[in-house]
Order: C-alpha cells, then structure tokens, then sequence
C-alpha cells in the first residue's frame, strides 16, 4: 500500500522511534526495536488521538501517527482486492489469456489492460502481438512464476523492450506468481 511515517512506537515493554511501513499484508516498524504484524494476525484495530493501536493475540502495538493514524486505520481493515491494485476499474476493456479469475472482453484491439499469463520464457514471445491490442493508455500485465529459473524477470523485461514496451509497476499477484506492468512508452503514444 506504499505509506510510511516516522514515528514513536510501543511493543511489548520496549518504546522507541522509527519508520512505519504499510505494506500489501502487514505493518512493519523498523527503528530502536522491530516488529512486522500481518494483517491476519490483527484481532482489533483502534484510533485514538492520532495513535493507532494494533492488537495481537498477546500484545499491542502502538504508533503515534498524528493525522494519519485513521488512514491507516482504514488501509488496514479495507484492504485493496488484488484487482483495484492492478488498477481495474469498472467500464474498462479487459482481455486475460492464460490467467484465471478476470473477467475478459472478446479477443482484438483497443483494451485498456491486457493480463497474459507467461509460464516461460518462449511464451513471452506473444508479447509482440498483445502490444498492438492495447489502447495508447493502456498497459499489459505480465503474469510469471516467482523465484523459478524457467522463466526471470530479466528475461520478461527483454522481452517487453523488444515489443515496444516499458515497465512500470511490480506487484505480487499471488502468493506464487509475480505481475510486471508494461506500458508504451509515452514518447511513442500516437497523438490523437
């Protein structure tokens, strides 16, 4: 979810400042002591006077956050689904080859995003013709295998330049799988 503050904390006797991290599961603080909580791990989220008190099963951990304690909050109990991460919206043009769960509009051009599932390497290959079937705007989502020598990001990067393409965003798709966004560069967008 991106957001961190500087900020004093408390957790199991121990006080200190540090940096707090909202990250996609959990909430990590990092400074004269440590601690990462994931989000299933949180019985009650609570907002007092701009400090945010997180329970766990046998403690509580404080941030003092100010104004963005009630954010957080919010972040927390309402997590983003994988696909407003992914920047779906309703209305838009969405075609999905090899990757289940979303929805898809009919084969062909002029989508606003494209999900193409690659399992190897040789299947970034189809990169080339999924380029041409996004709008000017819009971006394709390449889905591969995380940590596996049969398919690395390197090699989807490659292949992404040699379709014309940019990254743009990393995000975990699942726990298995990695999604690189790839976009036209703006310099190359056809001008309407």
């Amino acid at each position: 979810m991106g957001r961190e503050a500087l900020c004093s904390a408390s957790w199991r006797g121990e006080e200190g400042r540090g940096k707090a991290l909202l990250e996609t599961a959990s909430v990590v603080f990092r400074g004269d002591f440590r601690f990462d909580l994931p989000f299933h791990e949180i019985k009650l989220v609570e907002v007092d006077e701009g400090r945010l008190r997180l329970t766990v099963a046998d403690s509580i951990a404080v941030l003092d956050l100010g104004a963005e304690a009630a954010k957080w909050a919010d972040k927390i109990l309402h997590p983003p689904t994988l696909l407003e991460k992914l920047g779906v919206k309703p209305g838009m043009s969405i075609y999905a080859e090899g990757v289940n769960g979303i929805g898809t509009s009919e084969r062909g051009k002029n989508h606003d995003l494209i999900f193409f599932g690659a399992e190897t390497a040789a299947a970034l290959k189809r990169l080339r013709v999924l380029a041409r079937w996004i709008k000017q705007d819009g971006a394709v989502w390449v889905v591969y295998p995380k940590g596996v020598k049969i398919i690395r990001e390197s090699e989807v990067m490659a292949a992404s330049k040699e379709a014309g393409l940019v990254d743009v965003k990393v995000a975990s798709f699942s726990a298995t799988h990695t999604a690189l966004k790839l976009v036209i560069p703006v310099v190359k967008r056809v001008k309407r």
